[in-house]
């Protein structure tokens, strides 16, 4: 199932906050580059948190090299817009000039959704380039109702403009991100009622806003410690005196793995029966020397999911 998620030269990643999206962004990356393929990992106007998880100095609008086969970018609204201008004009002079202008900057911040159109320009062309190209170009999005706004942004732009050669460019862009073979959205979520309960108000609301295809679902943190009832009343047994010492805190921690349990097999089932897509887990780490060891064992996870 993943290696068909990972043929795609696209994918959008996104879900609630908190709830390891950049992590799984960057597990997907390194295992599409152990694979052979050139990955390109892209973060949006943030401080990029890709930057501590692979221990480099700077991520910016130029491309780092995270490892063997894998790169990243942070692509932030102005230098998007500079390389779009820049495109457009052919005096790397009078493009600077342009953008560097307080007036017209003023126009650009204020006009609808042109800041986000000119950062889904920028995504577009890390795609579609030849030197260096990419197999892959992995989207950080922003969290949930965010994503949804900046998904529309090109479809809706290119209704308005209707000829010329950003017109031209708006449906390129569209046709692209609309392109089951070529993209697709991943969301993630946590094995829990509330996180699980806005995942599937997110695929109903993308599924009527936005027609990039949702491709996959990551339910990460799973603890696995699959503790059943009988589990609990067998220790209990065993301890006997439930007052001993340590036996409260032990049963405790007993009936706290057998709730993880529960919830996890109850949020799992919702996810398979309320959405027909491809599902994923990743697990709980209950150990990491580093966010990179964090990553290379969500990684392993999704790797015995292929």
């Amino acid at each position: 199932m993943l290696k068909g998620l990972l043929q795609r030269r696209l994918l959008f990643v996104t879900g609630k906050g908190g709830v390891g999206k950049t992590t799984m962004v960057a597990a997907l990356g390194l295992l599409a580059a152990r694979q052979g393929k050139r990955v390109l990992l892209c973060e949006l106007d943030t401080d990029p948190s890709l930057r501590r998880i692979f221990s480099v100095p700077t991520i910016g609008f130029e491309t780092a090299r995270l490892a063997e086969n894998l790169y990243a970018c942070n692509l932030v609204a102005a230098d998007c817009m500079r390389a779009f201008v820049g495109r457009v004009v052919p005096s790397r002079r009078v493009a600077d000039a342009i953008v560097g202008n307080r007036i017209v900057g003023i126009f650009f911040e204020s006009a609808p959704s042109v800041m986000e159109a000119v950062i889904l320009d920028q995504i577009a062309e890390r795609v579609m380039q030849e030197k260096p190209g990419y197999d892959l170009v992995i989207i950080d999005l922003p969290a949930s109702g965010h994503a949804i706004k900046l998904l529309r942004v090109a479809r809706s732009m290119a209704e308005m403009v209707s000829i010329g050669e950003l017109a031209k460019r708006l449906h390129e862009v569209d046709a692209l991100f609309t392109d089951p073979a070529r993209a697709g959205l991943v969301l993630v979520t946590l094995p829990e009622e509330m996180p699980v309960n806005e995942t599937l108000e997110l695929a109903a609301n993308l599924k009527s806003a936005v027609k990039t295809a949702i491709v996959g679902v990551v339910c990460n943190g799973l603890r696995h410690l699959e503790v059943e009832a009988a589990d609990t009343e067998a220790a209990s047994a065993a301890l006997g005196d439930a007052s001993a010492a340590g036996a409260p805190e032990l049963l405790e921690a007993i009936e706290l793995a057998r709730y993880w349990t529960e919830q996890e097999r109850e949020q799992l089932a919702r996810l398979r029966t309320e959405l027909s897509i491809p599902l994923f887990d990743t697990p709980f780490v209950f150990s990491k020397a580093s966010d990179r060891d964090l990553v290379d064992q969500v990684a392993a996870r999704l790797l015995e999911q292929t």
